[in-house]
């Protein structure tokens, strides 16, 4: 039993050290530490689109957290990006991240994840064209009036150009964004084998389901393929 469990752990502690060997020793030390969490405010960048003038936010700024989280930028490339969320959930968050990032499966998927999406200024049309992975930005479901998940920091939106959201109605289907068209599952096929593409039985989704989110691409009135989300604050 002894020599199983040695064997395993110099297996688990060379994989750790093939997945940080390109990052800098400070970030080393964060990641396999489980990441770092900062106070937003920490972080000047963010106040500029998280509280624009007349713009009313269900939270306040003491409520949210940025979360340091390692992702692959490519097949052979970890780096670390940040997310803003809800307190309340930041540190399931940064584990959600990890656990992806240090699995063992052959199920590599790369990310983008904007720096708390200030390249976008808060604007979330670009943001999903540059299919970009991002958190917390305070704003509506897309055609309604109702506050998005987002809104409180409680929904997280991963690779939305290759995971778009759709929604059919009266024969018109709404895509966004609408350069997703071609993974939409209505104009064109998702194809299964592609591992960019999320899946009931994807390990990204099956990893943040286990930590108690929903997944979009259940929902059946609409599809939002790249859509987590906690429903605890309304």
């Amino acid at each position: 039993m002894r020599t199983t469990f040695l064997i395993f752990f110099g297996l688990a502690l060379g994989l750790s050290r093939a997945l940080f060997a390109d990052l800098p020793p400070d970030e080393v030390h964060q990641c396999t530490r489980h990441g770092i969490i900062c106070d937003v405010l920490d972080s000047p960048t963010a106040a500029p689109f998280i509280y624009k003038p007349g713009k009313i936010c269900p939270i306040q700024r003491q409520d949210l957290k940025s979360v340091r989280v390692p992702y692959w930028a490519n097949e052979t490339q970890l780096k670390m990006g940040m997310l803003i969320v809800h307190q309340d959930i930041a540190e399931r968050v940064r584990d959600i991240f990890v656990e992806i990032a240090m699995s063992s499966s052959p199920e590599r998927v790369i990310y983008r994840i904007d720096e708390i999406m200030q390249t976008f200024d808060g604007d979330d049309a670009h943001s999903m064209a540059a299919n970009n992975t991002s958190s917390f930005n305070c704003r509506t479901t897309p055609g309604s009036s109702r506050l998005s998940q987002h809104a409180y920091g409680l929904a997280i939106d991963i690779n939305p150009l290759w995971n778009p959201y759709v929604k059919t109605r009266k024969g018109q289907t709404t895509v966004l964004p609408p350069e997703g068209r071609l993974y939409d599952g209505v104009t064109a096929e998702r194809d299964p084998k592609d591992s960019r593409l999320l899946r009931a039985d994807h390990l990204i989704v099956t990893t943040f389901k286990k930590y108690g989110f929903k997944w979009g691409g259940d929902w059946r009135s609409l599809k939002d393929y790249q859509h987590f989300e906690i429903e605890t604050k309304k």
